[in-house]
């Protein structure tokens, strides 16, 4: 990502340009899907409220951010609980503890405060799944706290709900590297796409690749900065993927049965 240009433009402008990029490709998607603009409206609107209750952000606080009346915030409220996020979240909370946990052990009450937007409720569950699968353990004392085990067990999760996470992580992975090259700390972001040619049978060695070499390296970097204070939280984003899409409209295909909803595991 080349930042450098002849007449820099103010920080709003920017800001518009960077975010009309990233809102790309789920209008690309739309499109292969057949998407009324209305609906992906809706869509956008749902994840900005997701994003603001997220922060922290209260109802009021909400409607003053995106410019909408309380009722409406309401809606948004009461929609985002009712929509197909609920399986989601009952994945990406659990990695969002766990990540956070890696700061140092937290209690119970402690999680409730930072993760305001969430039900104490969900927060108890994600710490039930994150212990059970033994990524995180228990701390008794005068008040229980929860610490990462340092395991490399993966949760056991339902399929569609874990690809979904993935790509949530993904796509948070990007949008970090976008900001930290034009809004932030540049020096410790980093963005590249390789346009390259694989043979079918080859493609297998790039998860190789990964799992033998790259993941390791990224491991080992983990654990030096365990100790280290001033450590920097990074998000690392690696991916590949045909760079053409679909030969055919995805909206008259699925309706033939073209096109199904994916049933096998893997991560997104």
């Amino acid at each position: 990502m080349d930042t450098t240009t002849t007449n820099t433009p103010s920080r709003a402008e920017l800001s518009r340009r960077v975010g009309y990029s990233l809102l790309a490709s789920g209008a690309r998607l739309a499109r292969l899907f057949r998407m009324p603009a209305a609906e992906l409206q809706e869509w956008v609107e749902l994840a900005y409220f997701h994003e603001l209750r997220a922060a922290g952000y209260k109802l009021r606080e909400v409607s003053a951010q995106m410019g909408i009346s309380p009722r409406k915030a309401a809606q948004l409220s009461a929609r985002l609980k009712q929509n197909f996020l609920d399986p989601e979240r009952e994945v990406g909370l659990p990695r969002r503890i766990e990540f956070m946990l890696w700061a140092g052990p937290l209690s119970a009450a402690r999680l409730y405060q930072v993760l305001p937007a969430e039900d104490p409720d969900a927060i108890d569950a994600a710490l039930a799944t994150l212990v059970e699968s033994g990524r995180v353990v228990e701390q008794p004392g005068a008040r229980v706290t929860y610490r990462v085990s340092g395991a490399e067990a993966r949760l056991a999760r339902d399929a569609t709900a874990a690809r979904v996470d993935g790509l949530n992580h993904l796509v948070a992975g990007v949008f970090q590297a976008a900001y930290g090259r034009f809004f932030g700390d540049a020096a410790a972001s980093f963005a590249r796409t390789l346009g390259l040619r694989v043979r079918r049978e080859d493609l297998p060695e790039l998860a190789r690749l990964y799992e033998d070499e790259v993941w390791p390296a990224l491991r080992a970097l983990d654990a030096a900065a365990s100790a280290d204070p001033d450590a920097v939280e990074i998000d690392v984003a690696l991916c590949w993927g045909p760079s053409a899409l679909p030969p055919f409209d995805v909206g008259a295909a699925s309706a033939e049965g073209v096109l199904e909803s994916p049933t096998e595991g893997g991560e997104s």
